[in-house]
């Protein structure tokens, strides 16, 4: 939302966004930030609502999941316990020293809903997944949006929607018509506006590259340059003779070149 509240009607939300062309899913979550605490220590972590009802999502979550399950996740019966369940990024485990069937402490980070007393809850840790990308696998949380949502102090909410295109290239004019169809008091965010750091360090690191391949063929050429004007300065005198006894330029030029 563009006011920064929660959406506390993101079913409604969602399914009205499915209905844009060029979607293909849209699922609500969280972006919250929270600290997990485990045996070693405590880490920064950023916390992930799943939507049970988003079967998108979750099959996205179950492709890097190394160990443990995300059922434990959206159905407390599944793990067995009280606790709520939680998958956990592997380096943020190895980083708090947490293992599956163990039991964590997540302390909110949001100051805005209870800047005095925040809202801690043990958690169990239902598995742990590794996406490939060292910024998740080392702060992102895992968690039922139901769950995720009372961290915030806004229950039964999410604070961003998800979403899934046909065609990542047409994500401004996609991002423009969702604009248009929810109106004004929502705010829309592509990839490439949110990678934009990454991209802009990719386009510096292709000028240097040229760069200094430019640099290295001048360098080059002013050394073969050098070798031959040293050549011809050094051998005037043999040019001489060549000269006197009759050879022409172009077959002297030939001789050095």
């Amino acid at each position: 939302r563009a006011d920064g509240r929660p959406i506390s009607d993101y079913r409604s939300v969602s399914a009205k966004i499915k209905t844009v062309p060029g979607v293909t899913s849209a699922a609500a979550t969280t972006y919250d930030g929270a600290l997990l605490v485990g045996s070693k220590g405590a880490a920064y972590a950023v916390l992930r609502g799943l939507d049970k009802d988003s079967q998108a999502a979750l099959n996205e979550v179950k492709d890097s999941v190394t160990e443990g399950s995300v059922a434990a996740i959206v159905d407390r019966k599944s793990n067995g316990q009280d606790l709520p369940g939680v998958l956990i990024g592997s380096e943020l485990a190895s980083r708090t020293g947490l293992r599956v069937g163990e039991i964590a402490e997540i302390i909110s980070a949001d100051t805005n809903s209870a800047p005095v007393n925040p809202v801690k809850r043990n958690v169990r840790v239902a598995g742990l997944f590794r996406s490939g990308l060292f910024e998740y696998d080392s702060t992102w949380i895992y968690l039922s949006l139901d769950i995720a949502s009372e961290f915030s102090g806004a229950p039964q909410s999410a604070s961003v929607i998800s979403l899934q295109l046909d065609d990542i290239y047409n994500a401004k004019r996609i991002a423009a018509d969702i604009r248009a169809s929810l109106g004004g008091s929502y705010l829309t965010l592509d990839w490439e506006e949110a990678n934009r750091p990454l991209f802009n360090a990719l386009a510096l690191e292709r000028r240097m590259g040229l760069f200094i391949i430019a640099l290295i063929i001048l360098i080059a050429t002013l050394n073969i340059t050098t070798t031959l004007i040293l050549v011809v300065v050094e051998r005037r005198r043999d040019i001489g003779i060549l000269g006197a006894i009759g050879a022409d330029s172009k077959s002297i030029r030939a001789i050095f070149m």
